[in-house]
This record gives structure tokens, C-alpha cells and sequence, in this order.
């Protein structure tokens, strides 16, 4: 008599294109060959671009060095159920569903630094990862200052500026202070969904540590942070935003030449006088004398933030407050 049919043995999805879409961040298509190829060996995917490095867990039993944008676009194609197999030529054979790409792949694997995770001592959250998301806007990694293409990470709190802005974010976190981080390295953190659960650090870099195993590290600016403290530690008297305040900046930000918006008692407008440009009514506006003059490019940047605000203490600057975030604006002189 014939037993139960055996139970067709799955075969184990393939991470790899996992790893890759993780890791990517820390690779540059048409850099040097070290930034534009990846590492797959020991059970790891791993790419390093000279300042950030990124891995990722694997099952694959591979050691082979394939270049990361042309893998990445085979695995995007070839979808879940794949065969990876390295050829005699050393490239690397990627084939799912009717596709078969073949990825090239460095025949010095020498060429390829050593890249390791600093070991986690540290739990972190993704409060981490949101902090990053609300400071990027500031950072700008193509800027020509370190203070400019930097957060500042510390025991509790973030620091962004680009000079006219500055904000600082609550993460709560105990973490040692004077970690100056790369906008590159906050950029590839905010695009990973996986949870955040650690964090180690060394002399020049600092490492997130994942649930699943993966990692992702920087290379520390070395540059000291300027004392941010003696800006926003001063006194201030917020209240409530008035209604409608944002909306009005917005509105009549299209009719400014300069960049310039004046806020006056009960409106917003774009010119001392009141022949010129656009106004709108602000109910609840006051201010000291006949007006605050701000950039509406900035406001925009953190009106998403601002739930009370001090207009008036000081005549160049305004100080916000909401959620997890403090900050500070620069005022113009029109």
C-alpha cells in the first residue's frame, strides 16, 4: 500500500535581492571599482564607498565580487525564485522566470577593502531613524562645510543646521556625544525599513546594527561641532502659532521678488507697502514694531514643525517648538 505523498521540499528564497537593495546606498555606479562592485562571501553581502559601508545577511555559499547596479537590475528582473551561479569565466549567472543575466563580476577580489561592523554596545530605535528624517531636510551633503553636510548625534538629541535654520531633535537615546554623521550615511538609513535594534562605535565611525542581522556604518566627519547650546539655550516665550499663519506665508510667497515676507499685526505681506504685491489676513498675528521680516523658502522647510512659536523676543529670529523638535529661524532685513 502506497504511503501519503511526500511534501515537495521548498526551496528557501533567495536574500540576495535583499541584501543588494540594502547595501546599494554604500556603492557609486561609476566610481572607483571597490565603490561601483560589491562583496558576497562568509554568508554576507557588503559594499563600502569610502565613507559609508553596508551588510547584509545571505544564504548563498558564494565568494565572488559582482558589480552592484547591474546585479541590482538582474535581481529587480528576475524576480524571487532565482539560480545565482558563478561561471567558469567568474561572472556571475543570475537567471529567474525566462531571463538570464550575466553579471561581471572583479577578478582581483583584492581590489575590494575589508569592511567590519563596529560590534554593538548600545540598543537604539527607530526613533534614531525619524530624528534623520526631520533633520535631512537641512543637511546637505553636497555642501561645502562640514557644519552644512552634517547631524549632529549625541546622548538625547540631534543637531541640523544649514545656517539660517537650526534643529534639534529629542530621540531620547544614551549615546555618546560629538558624533558628527555624514548626510550620506542619515540618507541610506532613512530609505531601510527594517527595524533599527543596535549600535556600536570606534574612534572614527559609528555602526546601526539591524534586527535581521544587517549593519550599516560611517566614517565619522572629525571635524568638532560648533557649541549650538549658546544659540537656542536662551530665553524664550512661545504661544500658540496663529491659525492660518503658514498658509498665509505660502500664499503670498509667489508675489515676493526677494524671498521676503513681512509679518505684520492681523496679515502677512510681501512689501512695506500696500500697493505693491500680495497680503493676506492672519487673524492672531502680532508682533513688536511694524514687521518680522523671514525667508518663506524657510519657513517651508520647517512649518511642519512649528506648533508654538516666539516671534517677538528677538529681533533677528524666531524660536519654534513642537513634538520632539526645537528650533530656530533667522530673520531678514527688508
Amino acid at each position: 500500500m502506497a504511503g501519503p505523498p511526500r511534501k515537495k521540499k521548498e526551496k528557501a528564497v533567495s536574500r540576495v535581492s535583499e541584501a543588494v537593495s540594502f547595501i546599494m546606498p554604500a556603492t557609486q555606479p561609476g566610481g572607483l571599482d571597490y565603490q561601483q562592485y560589491i562583496r558576497i562571501s562568509g554568508g554576507y553581502a557588503v559594499a563600502f564607498d569610502g565613507t559609508v559601508a553596508a551588510g547584509f545577511p545571505v544564504e548563498e555559499e558564494l565568494t565572488v565580487c559582482p558589480q552592484a547596479d547591474k546585479l541590482d537590475a538582474a535581481l529587480k528582473k528576475c524576480g524571487t525564485d532565482l539560480t545565482i551561479t558563478v561561471l567558469p569565466s567568474g561572472a556571475l549567472s543570475v537567471k529567474g522566470g525566462k531571463l538570464r543575466a550575466v553579471v561581471p563580476c572583479l577578478s582581483d577580489q583584492g581590489v575590494m577593502p575589508p569592511v567590519w561592523p563596529d560590534p554593538p554596545v548600545a540598543v537604539i530605535t527607530d526613533e534614531i531613524k525619524e530624528g534623520f528624517k526631520a533633520l535631512a531636510k537641512l543637511a546637505n551633503d553636497k555642501a561645502e562645510t562640514v557644519l552644512e553636510a552634517s547631524i549632529l548625534l549625541q546622548a538625547r538629541t540631534m543637531v541640523a543646521t544649514n545656517r539660517l535654520v537650526l534643529l534639534e531633535y529629542w530621540h531620547g537615546i544614551d549615546l555618546p556625544p560629538g558624533l558628527v554623521i555624514p548626510k550620506a550615511f542619515a540618507a541610506a538609513v532613512m530609505k531601510q525599513t527594517v527595524a533599527l535594534t543596535g549600535f556600536g562605535f570606534g574612534p572614527h565611525s559609528v555602526t546601526f546594527h539591524y534586527e535581521n542581522g544587517a549593519w550599516i556604518r560611517t566614517q565619522l566627519f572629525q571635524d568638532q561641532y560648533p557649541d549650538y547650546t549658546r544659540i537656542v539655550d536662551v530665553p524664550s516665550y512661545p504661544i500658540p502659532i496663529p491659525e492660518g499663519l503658514i498658509e498665509a506665508i505660502e500664499a503670498v510667497a509667489t508675489f515676493s521678488d526677494s524671498d521676503t515676507v513681512l509679518l505684520r499685526n492681523g496679515r502677512v505681506t510681501t512689501n512695506r507697502e500696500d500697493e505693491r504685491g500680495a497680503q493676506h489676513e492672519v487673524a492672531g498675528l502680532e508682533v513688536n514694531g511694524d514687521y518680522r521680516a523671514f525667508a518663506p523658502s524657510l519657513f517651508k522647510k520647517v512649518s511642519g514643525f512649528i506648533e508654538t512659536i516666539d516671534l517677538n523676543t528677538y529681533d533677528d529670529r524666531a524660536f519654534f517648538f513642537g513634538g520632539n523638535i526645537r528650533g530656530v529661524i533667522m530673520g531678514k532685513r527688508a
